[in-house]
């Protein structure tokens, strides 16, 4: 895999990933222990004493959390990036094919921090009848056109990204996510 610079020069690339915790409530609370009960507010939980992540109820309209990252250097330019999100759920009906809603906001140096308009959406939806407690992996992809490529006076532009369980979607099961992935396209260094 590869393509070639501006300069003609070919650069080789591979498929690279960075982790996205979770970390805060909207108003900026940190994420508290899970709760279980009639509550929108996600919270840390460690699922059957095995299994860490952040935890919903069952809601029609959970609250989301939230994270950051900064963009990684070695991300070719004007390559789409794919939020992957590793998560189980505690039931298995039909009716809870639950998909995240991601929002995604970029903070280049030398933009207003509150300019970019939101470049996530709603993810690809999980099995709703899987088998309770089973681990699954949804996406959402994040256009090209929506990142800014790093710059000699911002290498790394910070990205504020938050997830919820799309409203609607979890009726009866609670969900717990247990990883978030950011899938890019990395330039390889020459050794």
């Amino acid at each position: 895999m590869g393509y070639y610079d501006s300069t003609g020069r070919f650069r080789a690339t591979k498929k690279a990933y960075v982790p996205v915790d979770l970390q805060h409530l909207a108003a900026g609370t940190a994420l508290a222990a899970f709760a279980d009960g009639a509550s929108t507010t996600p919270g840390l939980a460690l699922d059957d004493s095995e299994a860490s992540g952040v935890r919903w109820n069952n809601h029609a309209t959970p609250a989301a959390a939230w994270g950051r990252i900064a963009l990684p250097n070695d991300r070719q330019p004007n390559t789409p990036m794919v939020v992957h999100v590793v998560a189980s759920k505690t039931g298995a009906t039909v009716g809870d094919a639950t998909t995240f809603t991601i929002a995604a906001f970029f903070h280049p140096v030398g933009a207003l921090r509150d300019a970019d308009a939101n470049a996530g959406g709603a993810s690809s939806a999980m099995t709703g009848n899987a088998t309770s407690k089973t681990v699954q992996r949804v996406t959402r992809t994040i256009a090209a056109t929506d990142i800014p490529n790093k710059s000699a006076t911002d290498p790394c532009p910070a990205l504020s990204l938050s997830v919820k369980p799309t409203d609607g979607t979890l009726g009866t099961d609670d969900v717990t996510i247990h990883q978030i992935l950011i899938e890019y396209t990395a330039e390889e260094t020459a050794e």
